[in-house]
């Protein structure tokens, strides 16, 4: 398990050049933490990866912490349920 891990948690360690990332127009994202990122106390590291980047606004949305319900087995296996999450979050986005 201490051998194991996120991309994102990899990419903020490692001394990678990311400049190639970066474009001249500043790009506005919005990012939602994912749930088994955050089962796994990471849920900080894709925003700080992104975070790097020269060119990029990042935006959160309201409730970003919490659930979905579409992705991951939980969408799937909770369909009706996880569309009632859905719809509670989209029109916050």
């Amino acid at each position: 398990a201490g051998r194991c891990f996120d991309i994102s948690q990899y990419l903020n360690v490692s001394d990678i050049d990311l400049s190639q990332f970066e474009k001249e127009n500043k790009l506005r994202v919005t990012y939602h933490n994912p749930c088994h990122l955050r089962a796994a106390g990471l849920h900080k590291e894709p925003e700080k990866l992104l975070g790097k980047l020269k060119n990029v606004d990042i935006i959160t949305p309201l409730h970003a912490d919490c659930c979905c319900g579409q992705a991951g087995s939980y969408g799937y296996t909770h369909f009706r349920e996880g569309g009632r999450i859905f719809e509670k979050k989209t029109p916050r986005l």
